[in-house]
């Protein structure tokens, strides 16, 4: 059974999608294939959507979710980070 919302789509990115009610948005991370795991999109869109409720004075409470089954399995080891000096995969990189 599909759980019905009052919120409603403000913003579609191309990985979060930003949805409001009143004085409350919520960003959904929205990659369930990839039990919306994190990629540099993914950090771009989140920044851009968290800047445009933040600078929002109607926004008084913002809830991150995810889409699917998962709220964030945590980086994308998948998606061709770079390296650190050492070799290693950059993943402060990438999640900062």
């Amino acid at each position: 059974m599909a759980v019905m919302s009052d919120y409603e789509l403000a913003h579609e990115y191309e990985t979060i999608n930003l949805y409001r009610r009143d004085a409350a948005a919520k960003l959904e991370l929205n990659r369930p294939g990839s039990l919306n795991s994190w990629d540099s999109q993914l950090g771009i869109d989140l920044l851009a959507a968290i800047r445009s409720v933040g600078a929002d004075p109607a926004v008084r409470a913002v809830t991150i979710t995810g889409a699917g089954r998962a709220f964030s399995s945590g980086a994308d080891l998948k998606a061709g980070l770079g390296r650190t000096p050492a070799g290693d995969p950059d993943l402060y990189s990438v999640l900062t």
